[in-house]
């Protein structure tokens, strides 16, 4: 839940446990933006994608493509943004 990785050269996928200010902080050294606002908001990555938090005109879910997920029953899957 604490992890960051860089996919490409546009895309990073982070855990919900990761504080937004280490992810904005991450991003910004790879040189990847606009994750500014990232940086204004208190609590994790979770939590921002639970109420779309947002910060200096930026919202959370105007930057995922998708979402890893485990359901109730243990199940791993992935949902688009759409969902």
């Amino acid at each position: 839940l604490g992890h960051i990785d860089r996919l490409d050269d546009t895309r990073v996928q982070a855990g919900a446990g990761v504080a937004c200010t280490v992810l904005a902080r991450r991003c910004a050294g790879w040189g990847l933006g606009p994750s500014d606002f990232f940086a204004g908001i208190p609590g994790t990555v979770g939590g921002a994608l639970k109420m779309n938090a947002g910060a200096f005109g930026g919202e959370t879910w105007d930057r995922v493509t998708d979402v890893d997920t485990i359901d109730r029953a243990g199940v791993i899957g992935t949902r688009p943004k759409s969902d």
